[in-house]
């Protein structure tokens, strides 16, 4: 089980389908691990960019470490594909397994336009 240590710092624009481009700034991660401890690295938690690399189709999650957020999921293309809500306390667990292999989580803002998430760019 890895544990995101050591990250470095990337820029992504989010694209939705009927309202501006947001760009935000988090920590990114790529792993070939297939089950993964995601614990904040900051305080407050500004979010993470994970790149898997592994083969498997599932990915397991342990998200207890970065609530409450929202985890959101892309395809190989940059495509939204889903999101998931972890909306517990930083000191509760909280599991999720996912066949995304491109995840940005960020903390929870009910304002954030979900479900009009298209695609990301790497900056």
């Amino acid at each position: 089980m890895s544990k995101n240590n050591s990250l470095t710092l990337v820029s992504l624009t989010l694209f939705f389908r009927s309202s501006q481009s947001q760009v935000v700034q988090v920590s990114s991660w790529s792993t070939e691990d297939t089950s993964l401890v995601v614990k904040a690295q900051e305080a407050p938690f500004q979010g993470i960019f994970i790149q898997l690399t592994h083969e498997q189709l599932n990915t397991q999650l342990d998200l207890g470490g970065v609530a409450p957020s929202v985890v959101l999921q892309f395809d190989d293309e940059q495509q939204f594909t889903g999101a998931s809500l972890n909306l517990g306390t930083s000191s509760g667990s909280f599991g999720l397994i996912t066949q995304s292999k491109h995840l940005l989580i960020l903390p929870f803002d009910e304002q954030f336009p979900i479900s009009h998430l298209t695609h990301y760019q790497l900056n």
